[in-house]
């Protein structure tokens, strides 16, 4: 307790007040350290990461300062830093900052030359949109609130209002965004949302009369989750609450042992931070659980974050035990009569909970009673404990709580972006590179999010251009590379995820998008761009992620002992079928409301055929999932997904054309068998996923219940 005590002091003395981004209680140790102290209590200079060259030749101190050193300028002497040689991490992490570059110029480039070549023109348009196009929308279109808007102090909030156009399959460009200022007035853009497929109208004309203009249909997912009642906040103990009366169970978490908690960290870090990291491993056990043994799990922060870590790792173990796999990351030569399936440790029983209960709620209750005192607290820990939050919602298939947390973890990232010293960020830094970090997980999450509820945006994406993607150095800890860093190489992975939503986006801005005068909608010659840039993204991954060029249904991890390893392949795959269909979904929309007697190009065929081919044997159900369903990322977006693909299969079969109907794939039926197994046994934590269940099964008779 002493050495923990001691480190913590360390880290919380050693701060510099100057570029601060925690603003939390006393109590909470700020990230970073510019000072140490020996084993006497003595402060100790740091170590400078690359001193000038006079400090270096004179072997004397240097600050780093820039364009001259302190000693430089008090000696007078001309004061030059040699270039830093970049590391192989440093080149792997530029050659992808590099890829993304040059994949949104070309997309914007050719997006730009298609409009110069359409061009405007008189004659009505012979390849014109569908109907929905047409659809008036009262009193105007609607803007929705920006949160960044509000605390900017924006002209653009004294006149927008919720969008509440749910109908709308075509929404207005909003003229006030900076991400459309290039698109003509009148634009209208696609809705990207799998729930709304169920408003097409060649889609809703399958549905059976008492389904049709029924609320049971519309807009159903926000106000089904609205109603649900909140996770129970009483459950019962576990075995470590041994005492006899009501005070003594209450302890339970202070006679916790300490094998158990870092049990359960470790189980957190090894599966959940590894997909987003949301934590620095190095500081985390330094520091925040250093705060906590001192507190006893007091009303701190700090206990708020291991609390939800805690949940976290019980959902890990859980998960493990699902998939039977090793707890533990195995390293090399520890194979040789190891068994390679699940061993539950001695504490089990404190993950577990009662039937239809999530695990880990326990410790997430706890969470719960202790973050009501700090709700009003600021600063990146707390942005981290909100983001955490929603990350058990969000395995929990709670969407609407999830989006509550990530929405108050947007705007303390906003309130930091936006603080007394944001201009004087220096992103290269360990702790600004912790907002990076928690940054990028907040608008992955809410792109989902907002997509298929109807939510407002937080306005946090307005910043895209200002925070850079992270670049993970490591925090200065004393010790070796922790497993997650030397082993699955979670950085790569996270920044290419990153890569991958910014595609999605561009998608959406450009193939998605119609505007006046267009002589083909969608475009093919985009759709072909967007397949290239695609495959570049493919491609640029580091050779321990990548994925089979010959084979693009195979994904396949490159450590398959580790659950993690897993769930990043799959995700990383996944992300690709997910483009590769997303970015044809429009063509199908074109066939199916095409006019009678209007010939189809076969190039248009073509794009419906490999968006139906991409839209199968995704790997988030399939192999190791099949089993470890509580492993299953963001549930409610994929369980989206899933719905819009057997509404589009539905339709197309339903086509009344027969060469709409041979662009269904080979073994389709086999592939809406599984995901209605998926589904149904999904629905029971979400009613948003009954309800999807329940309107497919009126489409799909030979899939009800028998």
């Amino acid at each position: 307790m002493a050495t923990a005590k001691r480190k913590h002091g360390e880290i919380a003395e050693a701060t510099p007040r100057s570029l601060s981004l925690s603003n939390s209680y006393e109590s909470s140790p700020e990230p970073g350290a510019a000072t140490t102290q020996n084993s006497h209590g003595r402060s100790r200079p740091f170590i400078a990461s690359q001193a000038c060259d006079q400090c270096r030749l004179k072997k004397t101190k240097c600050d780093e300062d820039r364009s001259r050193c302190s000693t430089c300028m008090r000696n007078g002497l001309e004061c030059r830093y040699a270039e830093a040689k970049p590391t192989k991490k440093d080149q792997t992490i530029s050659k992808i900052y590099s890829s993304i570059y040059r994949l949104e110029r070309k997309i914007e480039d050719v997006a730009s030359l298609i409009r110069q070549q359409n061009g405007p023109f008189t004659d009505p348009p012979r390849d014109h949109p569908p109907v929905p196009v047409e659809i008036t929308h009262g009193d105007g279109h609607k803007d929705r609130l920006s949160i960044a808007n509000v605390l900017n102090a924006s002209p653009v909030a004294k006149h927008a209002r919720m969008h509440t156009d749910a109908d709308a399959l075509f929404a207005p460009v909003p003229s006030a965004s900076n991400s459309t200022d290039h698109f003509a007035d009148g634009a209208r853009q696609m809705s990207f949302s799998a729930h709304r497929i169920l408003q097409w109208p060649a889609i809703h004309a399958l549905l059976p009369d008492f389904l049709q203009g029924s609320e049971l249909v519309e807009n159903y997912a926000t106000k089904l989750e609205a109603t649900r009642p909140p996770l129970p906040f009483t459950v019962s103990p576990s075995r470590h609450s041994t005492g006899s009366s009501d005070s003594e169970r209450q302890d339970w978490l202070q006679s916790l042992p300490i094998s158990v908690i870092r049990g359960l960290t470790e189980a957190y870090f090894n599966m959940f931070n590894t997909s987003n990291p949301i934590l620095d491993r190095g500081y985390f056990y330094s520091a925040t659980l250093s705060t906590v043994m001192e507190s006893g799990f007091g009303y701190n922060i700090e206990s708020c974050v291991l609390l939800v870590v805690l949940a976290l790792g019980s959902m890990a173990v859980t998960a493990h035990r699902e998939a039977d796999f090793p707890l533990y990351p195995l390293h090399d030569g520890d194979y040789e009569g190891t068994p390679l399936g699940f061993v539950p440790p001695d504490w089990i029983d404190v993950t577990e909970e009662a039937e239809g209960l999530p695990s880990g709620l326990r410790f997430f209750n706890e969470q719960r009673k202790r973050f009501g005192f700090l709700m009003c607290g600021t600063g990146l820990e707390y942005v981290q404990c909100h983001l955490l939050a929603g990350l058990y919602y969000a395995q929990t298939v709670r969407v609407l709580d999830h989006w509550h947390m990530v929405n108050k973890a947007a705007v303390g990232c906003l309130m930091l972006l936006n603080g007394s010293q944001a201009d004087s960020y220096n992103w290269d830094s360990w702790k600004c590179d912790m907002l990076a970090r928690v940054f990028w997980n907040i608008l992955m999450f809410e792109s989902i999010l907002v997509q298929e509820l109807d939510v407002p945006p937080s306005g946090l994406s307005d910043y895209e251009d200002i925070v850079p993607l992270p670049k993970f150095p490591s925090y200065p800890v004393s010790g070796s590379k922790t497993v997650e860093e030397n082993d699955t190489n979670y950085q790569y992975h996270f920044l290419a995820q990153a890569a991958h939503r910014k595609l999605l986006n561009r998608m959406r801005n450009s193939i998605y998008t119609y505007e006046p005068g267009m002589q083909q909608f969608p475009s093919i010659a985009l759709s072909r761009e967007l397949q290239l840039q695609l495959d570049r993204w493919r491609s640029t991954h580091p050779p321990f992620i990548q994925q089979d060029p010959q084979n693009s249904n195979i994904h396949s991890p490159t450590s398959p002992t580790k659950l993690a390893s897993h769930i990043m392949s799959a995700m990383l795959h996944g992300r690709y079928l997910i483009g590769m269909h997303l970015m044809r979904r429009p063509f199908v929309y074109k066939v199916l409301h095409v006019p009678a007697g209007e010939i189809i190009s076969s190039d248009v065929l073509d794009e419906v055929r490999r968006c139906l081919e991409n839209a199968v044997d995704w790997p988030q159900i399939t192999g190791v999932f099949e089993k470890a369903r509580t492993a299953i990322p963001i549930k409610f977006g994929f369980g989206s997904q899933f719905l819009g693909q057997l509404l589009l299969f539905k339709g197309v079969e339903q086509s009344l054309r027969e060469e709409v109907r041979a662009c269904l794939p080979a073994g389709w039926e086999d592939w809406v068998g599984k995901v209605f197994a998926y589904l149904r046994a999904i629905a029971l934590e979400s009613p948003a996923l009954a309800r999807d269940v329940y309107i497919l099964e009126t489409l799909y008779h030979e899939h009800d219940p028998k």
